[in-house]
Parts: structure tokens; sequence; C-alpha cells
């Protein structure tokens, strides 16, 4: 009986030495210690995985896409209802439309040049209030305007792609010359250009372009140096650090901040069979975690009086509304939000989304504008 008991223990050491293994593996020890809660918590379900004996697991038979699309439309149906889902859904598959950002930066006295390349699309000027930005007024969707070339003066690109409800997005941020703003989440950098765009390369203005992945970074950067002049007056810092380590940012020092979180991104996954098929109710949820601490973190960087925009791509009102209601309860900071109405797109209980099947093809895109209190 002793020998049993003991060779027992032996083999449930050896399963416990094998599972700690695993466990340097997955966490190196230069691994950063400063998690979120967030973070944290998905490390403690891969480490209740770990130690689950193999023959209690129960098997299960991945779901074909058809099967997820099913699910992935019965959750948003409890949102936007039988009667408009069916159109909203067909309209999120149909091919993106691009609006057409004019960089003014890319001529030398900064004034509107449109490249030849234009000549035989029928513009139609958005009613931005500091920028020049065009859709195609016959526009089916996809990729209808020419790729961005050169100016031969300057060297740099004429034009950015981008969804026309990021554009107003930042037009929501009020962003004014001279202004030091923080774009938390920044990477490919079409918002950040927006942003750009508005402070006129005025002496004295500070730009912050935070994105955590070095992959993107790297994206980011390349497009900073396609589109702004070297000898540019603002100036133009690329971080690379967490969102929620507000410390990093110092307290209660930018005058605006845009936080474009990461988030479900509905319509790109829609595209991709690949990243509908991953797709899980859950996904929202544990998105909308991290989501919160960001917008904290906005909340304790930006100024007393200062403005924040928080802005997803995503029909999630776990991920839009539903984190500024669970913000208004439980911040510790005081602020208030600001509602206002847009050029196109719908009000939302506390900000604004562009929707494609009303927004002529446009979104999803949802933002809201806030204000810390002083």
């Amino acid at each position: 009986m002793y020998q049993t008991n003991r060779g027992y223990a032996l083999c449930s050491l050896k399963r416990i030495q094998k599972v700690f293994s695993c466990q340097n593996r997955l966490n190196p020890i230069n691994r950063s210690f400063s998690q979120n809660s967030w973070l944290y918590k998905q490390k403690l379900t891969v480490e209740e995985e770990l130690v689950i004996p193999e023959r209690h697991r129960k098997s299960k038979v991945p779901k074909t896409v058809e099967e997820v699309a099913k699910e992935y439309s019965k959750f948003y149906e409890n949102y936007y209802g039988s009667t408009r889902w069916p159109q909203l859904f067909n309209s999120l598959k149909a091919p993106s439309r691009y609006s057409c950002l004019m960089n003014k930066y890319s001529s030398i006295d900064e004034k509107l040049s449109i490249p030849d390349s234009f000549k035989e699309l029928n513009l139609e000027k958005f009613p931005f209030k500091s920028l020049d930005c065009f859709q195609i007024s016959n526009d089916l969707g996809g990729y209808s305007f020419p790729r961005p070339e050169k100016n031969d003066s300057t060297g740099l690109l004429t034009h950015y792609l981008l969804d026309a409800g990021s554009v107003l997005a930042t037009e929501a941020l009020d962003v004014q010359p001279g202004e030091h703003i923080l774009d938390m989440c920044a990477s490919p950098g079409g918002k950040s250009l927006c942003i750009l765009q508005r402070m006129g390369g005025i002496i004295g203005g500070h730009l912050t372009c935070n994105e955590p992945s070095a992959t993107r970074r790297k994206t980011l950067g390349r497009v900073m140096a396609e589109y702004i002049p070297k000898n540019f007056g603002v100036e133009i810092t690329i971080t690379g650090e967490e969102g929620w380590k507000f410390l990093y940012f110092g307290l209660d020092r930018y005058d605006k901040v845009l936080v474009d979180a990461p988030c479900s991104s509905d319509r790109h996954i829609l595209h991709d069979a690949s990243e509908l098929k991953l797709w899980t109710p859950s996904r929202t949820k544990n998105l909308a975690k991290r989501q919160f601490a960001l917008l904290q973190s906005a909340l304790k960087v930006v100024k007393p009086g200062g403005i924040i925009v928080y802005s997803t791509c995503t029909l999630s009102e776990l991920e839009n509304d539903e984190i500024i209601e669970r913000t208004l309860k439980k911040s510790k900071v005081p602020f208030e939000v600001i509602h206002e109405d847009w050029s196109f797109g719908e009000k939302t209980k506390h900000g604004w989304i562009c929707l494609p099947d009303t927004a002529n093809g446009f979104g999803p895109l949802y933002f809201a504008k806030l204000k810390k209190l002083e």
C-alpha cells in the first residue's frame, strides 16, 4: 500500500513539475510583471486549463463558419432588432467605402492640390470644419480612389484613404493649434494624420502617438514619414506603452486624448472567414474590460477641462455606450458626457455611431465625447 501511494505521489510530482515547466515557457521571467486585471484573468484561465488532466477534458467539435455566422447574427439581432439587422448585416458584408483625406503638407504652400488622377472622379467634399476630405458620390465601395502618389516638390504623399467615420471622430476632438494631444492607440496612423492636419504646424504643439505593438508601430512611423514634413513645427513623439499604464504619460498632462480602442472590428471579421470562425460572444466581453481600463487611464492623463474622445469600430453595445455607462458609475475622476449632432450617422445614449446601412456605406464607427471636470 505504501509503495502504491509513493508511486502515485511521484507520478503527481512529475505532473506538477511538467505543468510548472509549461507555465515558465508561457510566462518567461523577463516578462513585465505589471498586468491589468483583464490580462491577469486571461493568465489564470490558461493556468487552470493546464492542470486539468487530459482524460477529464470534454472534446469540442469546432463550429463551422456557417454555424458561427448564425450565432453572430442572433447576438446582434438582439441589439438591432429583426427588422433592421438583415439590412445592416448585408451592408456590413458589402465592400467597405473609403473617404479621401487630402494631405495639405504635400504642397509647399499648404494649399489644396487635387492630383491629376482625380479629374475623372465625381468628387463630393465632406462638410468638415477644417479638413479637405472627399467621397465619390456614386461610389459603390472598394478601392475607388487612385493610390496615393508623391508630390514632386515635397516628396510627400498626396492623400490618405480611410473610413469617413474615423475622420468624424477626430472632428469631435476639436483640435486647436498649439495643443498637447495624445493618440493612445494610434496605428495605423489615419486618425493621427487627421489631428496633425488641424494642428497646422504651429510651433508649441505636441502630438504623442502611442502604439504598444512593435509591428504596428513601424507602420505608424512610416505613415508619419510619408505624410508629414521633417521640419514640421509640431513635435511628434511615437511611444510603445500599454495605454492603461497612465503613470507613464503623466497625470493631467494633455489638452485632448483620443482613445481609439482595440475592439471587435465587426466589418473586418465579416470579410475574413478565418477571423469570423474565432468569434464568440465572450470576445466582446473580454475586450470591454480592456477598453474600460484604457478610458480610465485617459481620464487621469487629460487636464481638468480637457476633452477625451473614445471610439471603436464595432457594433457591440458592450464596447460602446456600455463602456461610457460603466465609467459614469465607477470612475473616481469626475467628467461629463458632451452631446453633439454630426453631419452623418445617428445618436446613441451617450455618443454617436455611423452604421453602413444609414451612413452611405461608411462605418461602423462609434465615438463618445467626454470632458474632464475642473
